[in-house]
């Protein structure tokens, strides 16, 4: 683990976490769970189908916006996000690099799941609440 003021961030052999907040997290071989601030139920669970090194940095992590950084090596394969803590039963307008993706709706718990593929540049994720 690292500390930077102002940064927070940990790293394993196949993925990284970074974090102007604090966090918890738990990984094992191609699973990550990133659990914000002190919160007892995981925020965002990544699974990576091959065995490449994934880079997350968050940027921002609210009730209606979340928006993270991701970096993967090609053999990382198909990247899936849930993502947790939303609002139930609602449209969650999902961006990459500002781009258009997906507009899903969020379950009965909050959660919702995408795919994306892995790009060895850095590449923008954005879930923001739509009215």
């Amino acid at each position: 683990m690292e500390l930077d003021k102002g940064s927070y961030s940990v790293a394993n052999s196949q993925f990284k976490l970074v974090s102007a907040n604090d966090f918890g997290f738990s990984a094992s071989k191609n699973r990550l769970e990133y659990f914000y601030l002190d919160e007892d139920t995981c925020s965002l669970k990544v699974r990576v189908s091959g065995e490449g090194t994934l880079s997350v940095e968050f940027k921002k992590w609210d009730e209606k916006e979340r928006i993270w950084d991701q970096s993967a090596s090609p053999a990382t394969g198909k990247i899936n996000y849930t993502v947790s803590g939303l609002k139930a039963e609602s449209q969650h307008a999902v961006t990459i690099n500002d781009q258009p993706f997906k507009t899903l709706k969020s379950d009965e718990n909050g959660s919702l799941n995408f795919d994306v593929s892995p790009d060895t540049n850095a590449t923008t994720i954005a879930i923001r609440l739509t009215k």
